[in-house]
């Protein structure tokens, strides 16, 4: 007489994840076939060796497994194919099924049934908040299965369809690059501060679970044990009571702002709108009293989010304590300061993530480093420190310059050094700025990136 095969998912592994229903199967099985690395992990769930027989092998041979699973159950087994999260989601069901549809009449005596388990997009989803509360894709990066044409194509479908989007399988030592061209299909649609959680053996005990942007994301930290879950533009982040809550609202009408290109919701070009909430990182530039600090305050207040100021100037002499007391009186109580002149990258990464941060500015910090006698490539050096810990960080930044470069040419050495140096420092904060303003007057204009300069064509 036939016996049965029923597909397990144990979810992530831990034994409050487990349905009740999926720990009787693997306690009742006569037989348990799976990948080796999950055939350990129904024994933690249950909470001690399964009694069955196991039958364990490798990776990459799920049609094996589960013609032997299906031979095992036909023999009369009361068999068990251990999958992890669910076995519906990139899993032993559909090897299963796929067997019985390959030769109908071989297991014909064979019942089959699925017990569903919890998937690792919802298990990561769970460790930041609701980010999977509208409307997402799953998608497997793996081309073991399916050309990678047809990966990319359908990620460029999605990502332009404004889905939130769980990869798995996102980077193996097998395909070293795909997450890096991933990554540059979604960039076509996505912005650079878009919110990613990165989850490493979520609900194990070597859970890591990571935030960082589209921009931010090193593809060498990615491997099998991760999963990644791409916010879509309408994903945001709440900060509160020291943790950061990443969700997609349930509306679709709720969606973040977007920076948008119409004078009329732009403060660019016109003083009477006010400004839209920064993302990415704002890099306010002009002469001195042009309103960039005002300016700055004005887009941190808009975004909602809690805000640090992390400000670099020192209190040398009587005039510049009152400038500093004028600038801490003009800020909305509940905004925190960081009072920081010299290490300034160090500052900007201890600000929670999901706040808002506001340079105060960088035109003082270069001439603090001046002061103490950093030579000129340390302090570029230092500038393109700042600038990789401001592309990395989760939430919008705006940093406040100053333009020295269009006065009269500096008098002394030490004058014309400071021009030089604090232009590289602006170029390099301007070369990962999503957003250049110069201001003048209280007015401004956005500088728009220049397309390189081909030399042959000369």
């Amino acid at each position: 007489m036939s016996g049965r095969v029923t597909v397990v998912g144990v979810g992530p592994g831990r034994a409050d994840w487990c349905t009740p229903a999926v720990r009787r199967r693997l306690i009742e099985a006569t037989d348990l076939v799976g990948y080796e690395r999950y055939l350990a992990l129904a024994d933690d769930v249950v909470g001690e060796p399964l009694p069955g027989r196991r039958h364990p092998s490798g990776n990459r041979v799920e049609a094996e497994r589960a013609r032997l699973a299906l031979d095992l159950a036909a023999a009369g087994g009361e068999v068990v194919v251990v999958s992890s999260g669910d076995p519906g989601v990139f899993g032993m069901a559909t090897a299963l099924v796929e067997q019985l549809d390959a030769d109908p009449s071989r297991w014909d005596t064979v019942q089959l049934e699925v017990e569903p388990g919890v998937t690792a997009a919802c298990a990561l989803a769970s460790r930041v908040g609701a980010p999977l509360g509208h409307d997402f894709c799953v998608l497997s990066l793996s081309d073991l299965l399916k050309p990678w044409e047809v990966i990319e194509r359908r990620l460029d479908a999605v990502a332009a369809a404004g889905f939130v989007l769980a990869l798995y399988n996102p980077r193996s030592r097998h395909r070293p690059d795909q997450l890096r061209r991933a990554m540059e299909v979604l960039g076509r649609h996505r912005a650079p501060d878009t919110p990613v959680v990165v989850g490493r053996n979520v609900g194990r005990p070597d859970e890591r679970i990571t935030l960082t942007t589209l921009a931010g994301l090193d593809p060498a930290t990615v491997d099998m044990s991760v999963l990644l879950i791409v916010g879509s533009d309408a994903t945001r982040l709440v900060s509160r009571a020291g943790q950061v809550h990443v969700y997609t609202p349930r509306r679709h009408d709720q969606g973040r702002a977007v920076a948008s290109d119409s004078a009329a919701t732009d403060p660019v070009g016109s003083s009477a709108a006010e400004p839209v909430p920064p993302r990415g990182v704002w890099l306010l530039t002009g002469g001195a009293r042009a309103g960039k600090s005002a300016y700055a305050e004005r887009l941190a207040a808009r975004t909602g989010l809690p805000v640090t100021v992390v400000a670099t100037a020192e209190a040398l002499d009587e005039e510049m304590a009152a400038r500093i007391e004028a600038h801490r009186s003009r800020r909305p109580a509940g905004w925190a300061t960081i009072e920081e002149s010299v290490e300034l990258a160090a500052a900007v990464r201890t600000v929670a993530p999901g706040s808002c941060v506001v340079v105060d500015c960088v035109t003082v910090w270069v001439g603090n480093l001046f002061h103490r006698g950093v030579p000129d490539g340390e302090i570029e050096a230092a500038a393109a420190a700042l600038a990789e810990v401001l592309r990395r960080r989760v939430g919008p930044s705006v940093v406040v310059t100053n333009e020295v470069g269009f006065g009269l040419v500096p008098e002394t050495a030490l004058g014309r050094r400071y021009r030089d140096v604090l232009g590289r420092v602006n170029a390099t904060l301007a070369g990962l700025a999503d957003r250049v303003v110069l201001m003048c007057a209280g007015r401004g204009v956005e500088l728009a990136a220049l397309e390189p300069v081909d030399a042959t064509t000369h």
